[in-house]
């Protein structure tokens, strides 16, 4: 079977040593690999978005061997900076991902829609995304748990939106989880429709068996007693780990039914979700007011270990796909302490227990491997290893270059050659207008969302002091 086949290679290639990490090469400067001459497409493309995911701390875990997936996929592959927006807004940023073109020009600015106090949907983007564009070509695209998705739209594939989540307010200034909150009966969750109930059932399994995916992440169940300010931040902490893991559970499925797919997208946002709510028990010198040693004995390996469940993901994902897939894992944006100099206490605003958070435009999260892909040789372990290699206008038409689709005049970004084994870049791809065509937006149909849909999912991000 193809997928224990490239099991095996994993454990083989884990096994040795990060040659050359401690060299302060960088990977353009790396010799090419011999064999690379004979080139060809990839048959599939996993898309993997890791929300939030911070370069220093994945050096650092790195240099402790806790990230021996991405490792090996470095070695292999190709990485580094990505530029990204400011300010950095998630739903903005992963638009702009999914259609290569400024919020300016796909319509999604931030959470909310301008002058109004609703949350964006999938109804309030302009343009075509990388879903829409590869079924118009014929193409298979699979989408799992993206930015802005609901409701969701036909396409040649699957696409799972991103709803199935819960938060709620237990009450004034305090966050919270309503555990087993899915959504039933919220329509345009899932295309094809048909496919709705099945999907929501994952989800219910996940629900059911959430304990036991929060103690194999972090090693035991969350402690009673910890206080006001630990048990909200935990609390307000699950709706993110459980969508990860429904997403994950989905993926998975998908992966064992269709092989066929040119493209499989899938978004996990709890790398962000934690790194918001407990930077501050990870880098405890970094603030004015530093938790208890009690706290710090409960809460510091949060981050550290959903990075490391993170990384056990990607590589049960690169295992279940097809060994032709190239895979690019990317974050939006990096993360970092803040609000360091704010007191912590109970009773305080939400916002003012976010320690951790990505003001400035953070440089973001970026890495491909697999065939076509330059292979690097070398796992970093320090910054200055990490050059910039281009900016999140720059994926779909990297993607477009790898599944060898047209390209269009209007997108704002560009292939990102220098990922590539020289000879693969074609010279002179086609070259479209545009992939929107007029009127396009104006056709699509229409849809409310639901009041509690959009309470419960401004609980959600107000927990994360994105909105007030």
């Amino acid at each position: 079977m193809p997928s224990i086949v490239y099991s095996l290679f994993l454990v083989v290639t884990l096994l040795l040593d990060c040659h050359g990490s401690g060299s302060g090469d960088t990977p353009s400067s790396s010799p090419e690999p011999a064999g690379t001459q004979q080139i060809r497409p990839p048959g599939h493309v996993l898309l993997l978005g890791l929300d939030g995911v911070e370069w220093d701390l994945v050096l650092q875990m790195l240099n402790d061997g806790r990230l021996p997936h991405l490792r090996s996929l470095m070695e292999r592959g190709s990485y580094g900076e990505l530029g990204t927006l400011v300010p950095t807004l998630s739903p903005a940023i992963w638009t702009t991902v999914a259609t290569g073109v400024s919020p300016a020009k796909h319509g999604i600015r931030g959470f909310k829609k301008a002058s109004t106090a609703r949350l964006v949907t999938s109804q309030d983007r302009r343009v075509e995304a990388f879903w829409n564009i590869l079924s118009d070509e014929g193409r298979r695209v699979d989408t799992v748990g993206w930015w802005a998705t609901w409701p969701v739209e036909k396409v040649n594939g699957l696409m799972v939106a991103q709803v199935n989540v819960g938060a709620q307010s237990k009450g004034s200034g305090k966050m919270g989880f309503l555990k087993g909150s899915i959504f039933q009966g919220l329509e345009d969750q899932v295309y094809p429709p048909e496919r709705q109930d099945e999907i929501l059932a994952v989800a219910d399994g996940v629900v059911r068996g959430l304990d036991q995916v929060v103690t194999g992440i972090f090693g035991a169940p969350w402690p009673s007693g910890m206080g006001e300010v630990p048990d909200r931040l935990w609390e307000s902490s699950m709706w993110a780990v459980r969508a990860d893991a429904i997403y994950h559970q989905v993926a998975l499925r998908q992966m064992s039914q269709q092989q066929d797919w040119d493209l499989l997208a899938v978004y996990f946002g709890g790398t962000d979700v934690l790194g918001h709510r407990f930077w501050r028990y990870l880098y405890p010198g970094q603030y004015r007011n530093q938790p208890t040693e009690a706290e710090l004995g409960v809460m510091a390996h949060l981050i550290t270990d959903y990075y490391q469940h993170t990384d056990k993901v990607v590589g049960e994902l690169m295992a279940a796909a097809p060994p032709d897939t190239t895979v690019i894992i990317l974050s939006d944006h990096g993360m970092k302490a803040t609000n360091t100099n704010n007191s912590f206490q109970p009773g305080e605003a939400n916002m003012k227990l976010i320690s951790g958070g990505h003001p400035r435009g953070i440089p973001a999260f970026f890495l491909a491997a697999g065939p076509g892909i330059r292979a690097s040789g070398v796992c970093p372990s320090h910054r200055s290893q990490i050059q910039q290699v281009g900016t999140v206008y720059d994926i779909l038409p990297t993607m477009f270059e790898l599944l060898r689709l047209p390209l269009a005049l209007d997108l704002e970004g560009e292939v990102m050659e220098g990922i590539f084994q020289p000879g693969f870049v074609r010279d002179n791809p086609e070259r479209r207008p545009t992939f929107t065509e007029p009127g396009w937006y104006g056709s699509r149909p229409h849809k409310k969302s639901s009041a509690s849909f959009d309470k419960e999912r401004q609980e959600q991000l107000r927990s994360l002091g994105y909105i007030l």
